[in-house]
């Protein structure tokens, strides 16, 4: 549960209940400012490097020179315990109760139940800033026992502060911990951000006292928990603010907390509706028997896993948050996989697929405020880095927004740091996520604000970075294709030029500057430049066996089972492949995307869903469909990297956990049954032969406006869409195409043969 800045993680259990806590700005680490500076001569000599394509002597010369320190990993804040007394632990083991537990998605609350025992109930509130849990025992019961606070680190014990019946548990993060999967704490400063855990209670009958930071519970009824999580982090009155967060929420009780939580959160869950199969079916059982049971079972767990994406990204990313993290805002370990950073070379984005689509504007918000504190960075980086003017960030960054390229730890540089840290072109898909934000919500001040700075300086970083080669066309240098590694000459380099992936991305930057130029006052010389420059962007290539050629040479593998796919960028999640001329590229991309074969990690099984539905590819969609709900044993410490999957608790498995396969299927599993590109609409593109029956209601469109639709028997029962301003869209529809133009606020409601249904109602 959470509310983007506060998060619960609720283990539960027979007799005792464990609050795993979270604060989105609770990070090791400090704001460091990286001291590399390149000079313009050694740019210039790597740049020589590389056009001569002596690729392994620039690499090893940008590994030691450009890389500068990992970033901090995010950090649990602690955990509440709650052990109820012996007597009624043995008597639960005993008994024959009904034990449940349940995460109702459609209301954010959280349940369990011990049949005629105890029940408990809480949520999150984003109105009230605050997380509430209240235990209510059974006729003939009352609940006693302890409730106590435990610090993440063993050696760094919280100070507790007690103050009007609140209790107060504060401590500070390691200042100075980095590493790939570093498990070692030794000298360690806890000198960082401080957090604060803040703790009030309310009950009924019985008593409850304080005794040693923890509460001592006897023969109480009812009991409820008021929680609030907090940090330094730009905010000096941290722990007057917990208290008065605290303190409200007891003062309005948990009756209206429930209420104003609901109104906040079901406005938000309820702007979108994907029903699969009939309204009364129902999961008969988590994974592994949904996953390969029947088709009605399946198409139930996605809706659920649908449903459960959106919930996740309400819950992790709202209006002043931080953005969702590689572990959304739910991380319980000191040293997490990949320091549950923003990974920004595919998974922060992936983050936000579906968010738009899903009326969940809002919450794609953090991500842009995020974007702008980089933008403030990366001017630095871009200048020190590439003398450059504009701004750009490279692959990883955490709470401090950090830009600079990322490989080594205190004490070593890691070999392969090129294939991931020499990429600064994050920036501009942030950028380009930007420009879609405006083009679904219309808004002016976030365009003028928000928008255009991103783009305007993203494009300028283009006009300074890019180069001519001998042909006169625009690349990038140095360049390499996101993680991912080419033959030359029996050796295994990642650095070159004009990789697939970079050009994408600039050709799709430069042409939304020029859509954006003509809505808005735009800097006339940048313009100018950007005019030209779509034509001099070296253009895509075929290789030698069809592929869109993933490098500047032809070395793409074949069959590669690397779980980036970043050369295919330009169709999903950009567009411009999709463009009616470029379909013999399209052709080669869907060439790329087979030598890439199905299996994968989790995340990446959700980027080939939405690759094979853009390329109506739908023999690959039932296995892949599959793939992304196989069951994964979380005890399994030898699966790492591959295999993909789910958890038994339906979390994604990359493996290890990363929450983009959960937030990121919400994108996919839309490109399966509904695309929009520029104005075209397609409606039921790849709609697996099993899910006969199901309906959308709330698809947002670029432009303005939503789509309604429903089908039967694999057939469309109707397709209505709804204009917000007046404008032109094309509906495609089992092989038929018809263009509507609707005036502001038009309903058109169509039939399976794309005609106007009589009754419009």
């Amino acid at each position: 549960m959470g509310n983007g800045n506060i998060g619960f993680s609720l283990w539960g259990g027979l007799g005792y209940e464990k609050i795993q806590l979270n604060q989105d700005t609770f990070w090791a680490g400090q704001n460091m400012a990286s001291p590399i500076k390149i000079a313009s001569e050694k740019l210039e000599t790597l740049r020589e490097l590389l056009a001569r394509k002596e690729y392994l002597k620039a690499e090893r010369d940008i590994s030691r020179t450009f890389t500068d320190r990992y970033t901090f990993p995010y950090q649990p804040l602690g955990e509440i315990k709650i052990n109820f007394d012996g007597l009624l632990f043995h008597k639960l083991q005993d008994g024959k109760q009904r034990y449940e537990r349940k995460l109702d998605l459609s209301r954010a609350v959280y349940s369990q139940y011990i049949e005629d025992c105890y029940n408990t109930e809480g949520f999150v509130s984003f109105p009230d800033n605050c997380g509430v849990l209240r235990f209510d025992a059974e006729e003939g019961y009352s609940l006693s026992g302890s409730i106590l606070f435990q610090s993440p680190y063993s050696d760094n014990p919280a100070r507790i502060i007690e103050s009007n019946g609140l209790l107060q548990f504060v401590l500070s993060a390691p200042v100075d911990l980095d590493g790939f999967f570093d498990k070692k704490i030794d000298d360690v400063s806890y000198t960082g951000i401080t957090g604060c855990t803040t703790l009030g209670i309310s009950y009924r009958d019985g008593s409850i006292n304080i005794q040693d930071g923890n509460l001592i519970v006897e023969g109480v009824r009812s009991f409820c928990l008021y929680i609030h999580t907090g940090t330094n982090w730009e905010n000096e009155d941290f722990l007057k603010n917990g208290r008065d967060a605290v303190l409200n929420g007891m003062n309005k009780g948990y009756a209206e907390l429930l209420q104003r939580h609901l109104e906040d959160f079901q406005p938000l869950f309820h702007s979108f509706s994907l029903k699969l199969g009939e309204d009364e079916d129902t999961i008969s059982s988590l994974p592994p028997r949904a996953s390969l049971g029947s088709g009605a079972e399946q198409m139930k767990l996605f809706e659920t896993l649908f449903d459960y994406g959106r919930y996740l990204l309400i819950s992790s990313s709202r209006p002043g948050s931080q953005p969702a993290n590689l572990q959304g805002i739910w991380n319980p370990l000191i040293s997490p996989p990949w320091w549950s950073n923003y990974t920004m070379n595919i998974n922060l984005e992936m983050n936000y697929w579906g968010a738009l689509e899903t009326g969940l504007n809002e919450c794609s918000l953090p991500l842009f405020d995020y974007a702008m504190r980089l933008m403030e960075n990366g001017r630095k980086t871009a200048q020190n880095l590439y003398n450059a003017q504009g701004w750009c960030s490279h692959h990883q960054s955490d709470l401090w927004a950090q830009t600079h390229p990322r490989g080594c730890t205190r004490n070593s540089v890691s070999e392969d740091n090129v294939e991931y840290a020499i990429w600064p072109f994050s920036g501009i898909w942030l950028s380009l996520m930007a420009w879609e934000h405006y083009k679904h919500t219309n808004n002016e001040d976030f365009l003028k604000n928000r928008c255009q700075p991103l783009l305007e300086g993203s494009v300028r970083f283009l006009q300074t970075f890019l180069q001519e080669d001998d042909n006169g066309q625009l690349i990038t240098s140095p360049s390499t294709s996101p993680e991912n590694r080419f033959d030359w000459k029996g050796e295994r380099p990642a650095v070159s030029t004009g990789s697939t992936m970079d050009l994408s991305l600039a050709l799709e930057a430069v042409i939304s500057y020029l859509e954006m130029g003509s809505l808005i006052r735009c800097d006339f010389d940048l313009l100018v430049w950007a005019k030209e420059a779509v034509g001099k962007i070296r253009p895509y290539k075929l290789g030698r066996w069809g592929q869109l050629q993933e490098w500047s040479d032809d070395v793409d593998r074949e069959f590669e089972e690397h779980r980036h796919l970043s050369h295919l960028y330009s169709i999903y999640p950009g567009s411009k492949l999709m463009d009616d001329d470029l379909v013999h590229f399209r052709e080669g991309a869907a060439c790329s995307l087979r030598g890439r074969d199905l299996e994968s990690t989790g995340w990446s099984t959700v980027w080939k869903l939405a690759l094979n539905a853009r390329l109506d590819n739908t023999e690959g969609i039932p296995d892949l469909l599959n793939r992304f709900v196989s069951p994964v044993n979380p005890h399994d410490k030898d699966v790492h990297f591959k295999g993909g999957g789910i958890y038994p608790n339906l979390l994604c498995a990359h493996p290890p956990f990363q929450i983009d396969g959960n937030l990121g299927i919400v994108g996919a599993l839309l490109e399966v049954l509904v695309r929009q590109v520029k104005d075209r609409i397609t409606i039921l593109p790849c709609l697996p032969s099993t899910w006969g029956q199901g309906r959308i209601i709330g698809y947002q469109l670029t432009g303005g406006g939503k789509v309604n639709f429903q089908w039967t028997s694999n057939v469309i029962d109707f397709i209505e869409l709804k204009s917000s301003t007046s404008g032109s869209w094309e509906i495609q529809y089992n092989n038929r195409t018809v263009r509507l133009r609707l005036k502001e606020n038009e309903i058109v409601r169509l039939d399976k043969q794309l005609c106007r249904m009589k009754n419009q109602a």
